[in-house]
């Protein structure tokens, strides 16, 4: 895969997408609306994959992809909120979850 650059010339990272989702935030940054936006956007996610595996259908692609982006946002923006780093959460889980099932 390709090594992308979200600023700079420096190396994509779950930190650096965490930084430029911070970026965008506008001014409401209480919590509740983001713990409410990371359900919001899990609920389209949930919606998109109910419609597309209905007989005769498929999943939107697409559509999925970027409602999974804005549940990554949320995500990232609230782990900011309380001074987590993303990409330390996900290094974490995935030690955890190998610990459970095997590398």
């Amino acid at each position: 895969m390709e090594q992308l650059e979200l600023f700079d010339d420096e190396p994509f990272s779950l930190y650096a997408y965490q930084l430029a989702a911070v970026s965008t935030l506008g001014p409401d940054r209480d919590i509740k609306s983001l713990a409410l936006g990371v359900g919001g956007e899990a609920g389209e996610v949930m919606e998109i994959i109910k419609k597309g595996t209905r007989p005769d259908r498929e999943v939107d692609v697409p559509h999925l992809k970027e409602e999974i982006g804005d549940v990554l946002w949320y995500l990232a923006v609230l782990a900011d909120t309380f001074d987590l780093d993303l990409e330390e959460i996900a290094l974490d889980n995935i030690e955890k979850l190998q610990k459970r099932y095997g590398s």
